[in-house]
């Protein structure tokens, strides 16, 4: 949500290491890279809330300024 009314979903990819040492040998941590899947505009204001639903991959719901609830569904992201 990127508070224009798009809903972006990304994959996270995780580094080979979570950490490495510095220059006074202590552990840092490393930030994996993000990669974007889909992008939909679903509103025309920002985004407020959003929820995935527990049981049902994919199901979400979302409200925004524009007094809109949309139901969104995800599919193909057991492909992920």
């Amino acid at each position: 949500m990127g508070g224009n009314g798009h809903l972006n979903l990304y994959k996270y990819h995780y580094p080979s290491n979570r950490s490495i040492k510095d220059e006074n040998d202590l552990p840092v941590g490393v930030a994996g890279r993000i990669e974007l899947l889909n992008e939909k505009m679903i509103a025309d204001q920002p985004i407020v809330g959003l929820d995935w639903n527990a049981d049902k991959l994919g199901l979400a719901c979302a409200c925004s300024l524009d007094q809109k609830v949309e139901v969104v569904i995800c599919t193909k992201l057991n492909l992920y």
